[in-house]
């Protein structure tokens, strides 16, 4: 049986980085992550100014993986 990866939306500002919904569990399902993204912007005014987003693959953990991480990190410098 193959394992399908999970995804979070994660929210990145110039100090730091979390889930854009707090306490969601990560979820298979891209696309509604994706649109959760556009919902997050339309209501938060400042995207690539005062924060990012990314949907990251997470580990089993729940925590990103390792090239998710340093994806999340160089936004994170771009801020």
């Amino acid at each position: 049986m193959e394992v399908r990866p999970l995804y979070s939306l994660y929210l990145i500002t110039h100090t730091g980085h979390f889930t854009a919904v707090q306490g969601a569990r990560p979820i298979h399902d891209t696309q509604l992550l994706e649109q959760l993204m556009a919902i997050v912007e339309s209501i938060r005014p400042g995207r690539g100014k005062y924060y990012e987003l990314h949907i990251a693959r997470v580990t089993e953990d729940w925590e990103p993986t390792d090239a998710d991480f340093a994806e999340i990190k160089r936004l994170q410098r771009q801020l």
